[in-house]
Protein backbone atom coordinates (compact mmCIF):
# COMPACT_ATOMS: atom_id res chain seq x y z
CA UNK A 1 0.00 0.00 0.00
CA UNK A 2 1.33 3.45 -0.92
CA UNK A 3 0.62 6.26 1.52
CA UNK A 4 0.55 9.80 0.10
CA UNK A 5 0.53 12.89 2.31
CA UNK A 6 1.43 16.36 1.13
CA UNK A 7 4.63 16.04 -0.93
CA UNK A 8 5.97 12.91 0.76
CA UNK A 9 5.26 9.30 -0.14
CA UNK A 10 5.80 6.23 2.03
CA UNK A 11 6.55 3.10 0.05
CA UNK A 12 6.90 0.15 2.45
CA UNK A 13 10.20 -1.70 2.23
CA UNK A 14 10.54 -5.43 2.88
CA UNK A 15 13.56 -7.27 4.27
CA UNK A 16 13.08 -10.06 1.74
CA UNK A 17 13.37 -7.53 -1.10
CA UNK A 18 15.86 -5.05 0.39
CA UNK A 19 18.13 -7.66 1.98
CA UNK A 20 21.54 -6.15 2.81
CA UNK A 21 20.67 -2.76 1.30
CA UNK A 22 21.02 0.88 2.28
CA UNK A 23 17.54 2.43 2.07
CA UNK A 24 18.91 5.96 1.76
CA UNK A 25 18.01 9.21 3.55
CA UNK A 26 14.35 9.87 4.38
CA UNK A 27 12.09 11.81 6.74
CA UNK A 28 10.09 8.66 7.46
CA UNK A 29 9.51 5.13 6.22
CA UNK A 30 8.05 1.73 6.96
CA UNK A 31 9.93 -1.57 7.10
CA UNK A 32 8.29 -4.99 7.15
CA UNK A 33 9.72 -8.49 7.14
CA UNK A 34 8.26 -9.89 3.93
CA UNK A 35 5.82 -9.30 1.09
CA UNK A 36 4.29 -12.68 2.00
CA UNK A 37 2.05 -13.45 4.97
CA UNK A 38 5.06 -14.92 6.79
CA UNK A 39 8.80 -14.38 6.52
CA UNK A 40 11.23 -16.93 5.07
CA UNK A 41 13.41 -19.50 6.78
CA UNK A 42 17.19 -19.07 6.76
CA UNK A 43 17.15 -15.28 6.41
CA UNK A 44 20.15 -13.17 7.37
CA UNK A 45 19.36 -9.64 6.23
CA UNK A 46 20.12 -6.09 7.28
CA UNK A 47 18.67 -2.79 6.07
CA UNK A 48 20.21 0.59 6.91
CA UNK A 49 18.41 3.93 6.86
CA UNK A 50 19.47 7.53 7.48
CA UNK A 51 17.80 10.87 8.15
CA UNK A 52 19.07 14.41 7.72
CA UNK A 53 22.10 15.43 9.77
CA UNK A 54 21.01 17.04 13.03
CA UNK A 55 18.08 14.65 13.45
CA UNK A 56 17.71 11.35 15.25
CA UNK A 57 15.38 8.43 14.47
CA UNK A 58 12.36 7.22 16.43
CA UNK A 59 11.11 3.70 15.71
CA UNK A 60 7.48 2.77 16.43
CA UNK A 61 6.46 -0.89 16.24
CA UNK A 62 3.06 -1.78 14.81
CA UNK A 63 3.58 -5.57 14.82
CA UNK A 64 6.19 -7.90 16.21
CA UNK A 65 5.63 -11.66 15.84
CA UNK A 66 8.70 -13.89 15.61
CA UNK A 67 9.33 -17.46 16.68
CA UNK A 68 9.34 -17.91 20.46
CA UNK A 69 12.48 -18.76 22.39
CA UNK A 70 13.60 -22.40 22.39
CA UNK A 71 15.08 -23.47 25.73
CA UNK A 72 15.30 -19.80 26.66
CA UNK A 73 17.22 -18.78 23.54
CA UNK A 74 15.98 -16.76 20.54
CA UNK A 75 16.22 -18.74 17.31
CA UNK A 76 14.76 -16.02 15.05
CA UNK A 77 16.51 -12.81 16.10
CA UNK A 78 15.96 -9.10 15.45
CA UNK A 79 18.36 -6.33 16.49
CA UNK A 80 18.56 -2.59 15.84
CA UNK A 81 22.08 -1.18 15.56
CA UNK A 82 22.76 2.45 16.45
CA UNK A 83 24.51 3.39 13.23
CA UNK A 84 25.03 2.55 9.58
CA UNK A 85 26.22 -1.06 9.97
CA UNK A 86 25.71 -4.22 12.01
CA UNK A 87 29.05 -3.57 13.73
CA UNK A 88 27.51 -0.64 15.63
CA UNK A 89 26.18 -0.99 19.19
CA UNK A 90 22.74 -2.60 19.55
CA UNK A 91 19.95 -0.29 20.77
CA UNK A 92 17.72 -3.01 22.22
CA UNK A 93 19.02 -4.35 25.53
CA UNK A 94 18.67 -8.00 24.46
CA UNK A 95 17.95 -9.85 21.17
CA UNK A 96 14.29 -9.53 20.25
CA UNK A 97 12.10 -12.52 19.41
CA UNK A 98 8.68 -14.03 20.16
CA UNK A 99 5.41 -12.09 20.10
CA UNK A 100 5.58 -8.66 21.70
CA UNK A 101 2.28 -6.78 21.37
CA UNK A 102 3.57 -3.68 23.18
CA UNK A 103 7.18 -3.35 22.17
CA UNK A 104 8.50 0.02 23.36
CA UNK A 105 9.56 2.72 20.94
CA UNK A 106 13.28 3.03 20.26
CA UNK A 107 15.40 6.06 19.45
CA UNK A 108 18.84 6.40 17.91
CA UNK A 109 21.72 8.53 19.18
CA UNK A 110 22.58 9.67 15.66
CA UNK A 111 21.04 10.01 12.22
CA UNK A 112 21.25 6.38 11.08
CA UNK A 113 20.19 2.89 12.19
CA UNK A 114 20.59 -0.62 10.84
CA UNK A 115 17.91 -3.29 11.22
CA UNK A 116 19.21 -6.88 11.30
CA UNK A 117 17.01 -9.97 11.11
CA UNK A 118 18.09 -13.62 11.23
CA UNK A 119 15.75 -16.63 11.01
CA UNK A 120 16.56 -20.32 11.45
CA UNK A 121 15.39 -23.25 9.31
CA UNK A 122 12.27 -24.04 11.36
CA UNK A 123 9.04 -22.12 11.91
CA UNK A 124 7.96 -18.85 10.36
CA UNK A 125 5.64 -16.13 11.62
CA UNK A 126 4.20 -12.78 10.50
CA UNK A 127 7.30 -10.84 11.43
CA UNK A 128 7.50 -7.14 12.22
CA UNK A 129 6.28 -3.77 11.01
CA UNK A 130 8.29 -0.68 11.97
CA UNK A 131 7.61 2.97 11.22
CA UNK A 132 10.75 5.08 11.57
CA UNK A 133 10.81 8.87 11.46
CA UNK A 134 13.30 11.71 11.76
CA UNK A 135 12.96 13.83 14.89
CA UNK A 136 14.86 16.43 16.87
CA UNK A 137 14.38 18.22 20.16
CA UNK A 138 12.58 21.59 20.36
CA UNK A 139 12.28 24.38 19.62
CA UNK A 140 10.44 23.23 16.49
CA UNK A 141 10.41 25.45 13.42
CA UNK A 142 7.53 26.29 11.06
CA UNK A 143 8.13 23.15 8.95
CA UNK A 144 7.75 20.87 11.95
CA UNK A 145 5.09 19.54 14.30
CA UNK A 146 5.80 19.36 18.03
CA UNK A 147 4.69 16.07 19.55
CA UNK A 148 3.31 15.93 23.08
CA UNK A 149 6.50 14.13 24.13
CA UNK A 150 8.57 17.12 22.99
CA UNK A 151 9.87 15.69 19.72
CA UNK A 152 9.84 17.76 16.53
CA UNK A 153 8.85 15.79 13.41
CA UNK A 154 8.24 16.94 9.85
CA UNK A 155 4.86 18.68 9.60
CA UNK A 156 3.91 16.56 6.58
CA UNK A 157 3.79 13.51 8.86
CA UNK A 158 0.85 14.79 10.91
CA UNK A 159 -2.67 13.40 10.36
CA UNK A 160 -1.67 10.63 7.94
CA UNK A 161 -3.13 7.74 9.99
CA UNK A 162 0.37 6.61 10.99
CA UNK A 163 2.05 7.00 14.37
CA UNK A 164 5.29 8.95 14.03
CA UNK A 165 5.62 10.68 17.42
CA UNK A 166 5.31 7.42 19.33
CA UNK A 167 2.63 8.86 21.63
CA UNK A 168 -0.13 9.23 18.99
CA UNK A 169 -0.15 13.02 19.39
CA UNK A 170 0.46 13.54 15.67
CA UNK A 171 -2.92 11.88 15.02
CA UNK A 172 -4.94 13.77 17.66
CA UNK A 173 -7.44 16.37 16.44
CA UNK A 174 -7.40 15.06 12.89
CA UNK A 175 -10.92 15.29 11.47
CA UNK A 176 -12.28 15.15 7.93
CA UNK A 177 -13.66 18.69 8.27
CA UNK A 178 -10.38 20.07 9.56
CA UNK A 179 -8.43 18.40 6.78
CA UNK A 180 -10.81 19.56 4.05
CA UNK A 181 -10.66 23.19 5.25
CA UNK A 182 -6.92 23.34 5.73
CA UNK A 183 -4.70 24.31 2.79
CA UNK A 184 -2.53 21.46 1.66
CA UNK A 185 -4.78 18.94 3.44
CA UNK A 186 -5.00 15.25 2.65
CA UNK A 187 -7.41 13.57 0.26
CA UNK A 188 -8.30 9.95 0.86
CA UNK A 189 -10.08 7.40 -1.29
CA UNK A 190 -10.45 3.67 -1.83
CA UNK A 191 -9.14 2.85 -5.29
CA UNK A 192 -9.47 -0.76 -6.46
CA UNK A 193 -9.33 -1.96 -2.87
CA UNK A 194 -6.36 0.24 -1.89
CA UNK A 195 -6.63 3.35 0.27
CA UNK A 196 -4.98 6.34 -1.38
CA UNK A 197 -3.80 9.37 0.63
CA UNK A 198 -3.04 12.40 -1.56
CA UNK A 199 -2.38 16.14 -1.10
CA UNK A 200 -5.06 18.71 -1.81
CA UNK A 201 -3.91 21.56 -3.99
CA UNK A 202 -3.73 25.05 -2.48
CA UNK A 203 -6.85 27.18 -2.75
CA UNK A 204 -9.21 24.35 -1.88
CA UNK A 205 -9.10 22.60 -5.26
CA UNK A 206 -8.73 18.84 -5.10
CA UNK A 207 -5.78 17.34 -6.94
CA UNK A 208 -6.05 15.02 -9.93
CA UNK A 209 -5.57 11.91 -7.81
CA UNK A 210 -8.46 12.98 -5.56
CA UNK A 211 -10.72 13.47 -8.60
CA UNK A 212 -9.73 10.06 -9.89
CA UNK A 213 -10.39 8.52 -6.46
CA UNK A 214 -13.88 10.05 -6.33
CA UNK A 215 -14.71 8.86 -9.84
CA UNK A 216 -13.38 5.39 -9.09
CA UNK A 217 -15.37 5.28 -5.86
CA UNK A 218 -18.52 6.25 -7.78
CA UNK A 219 -17.82 3.49 -10.34
CA UNK A 220 -17.40 0.95 -7.55
CA UNK A 221 -20.64 2.05 -5.89
CA UNK A 222 -22.52 1.85 -9.18
CA UNK A 223 -21.03 -1.56 -9.89
CA UNK A 224 -22.07 -2.78 -6.43
CA UNK A 225 -25.60 -1.43 -7.00
CA UNK A 226 -25.81 -3.15 -10.40
CA UNK A 227 -24.87 -6.51 -8.91
CA UNK A 228 -27.04 -6.16 -5.79
CA UNK A 229 -29.69 -8.94 -5.69
CA UNK A 230 -33.24 -7.84 -6.41
CA UNK A 231 -35.57 -7.72 -3.38
CA UNK A 232 -37.72 -10.79 -2.83
CA UNK A 233 -41.43 -9.99 -3.03
CA UNK A 234 -43.98 -11.71 -0.83
CA UNK A 235 -47.13 -13.33 -2.26
CA UNK A 236 -49.26 -10.47 -0.85
CA UNK A 237 -47.16 -7.90 -2.69
CA UNK A 238 -47.47 -9.94 -5.87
Amino acid sequence: MLLFYNDYVIVPDYMTVKCNKDLGTRISGRLETSTSLTYDNDMDCYASVSVETGYNIIMVYGRFELEDKVLGVCTDIFNVHDGSSTSEVVINTEPLCGTQPELKNMTSSGNSVTFHFVSDSNGVFRGFEIVYSAYRLPPCDSTEFECSNGMCIHADLRCDDIQHCGDKSDEIGCTDDAESDAPGGVNTGLVAGVWIFAPRAQGGHAGALSTFSQERKKDLEEDASFHRPAPVMSEDED
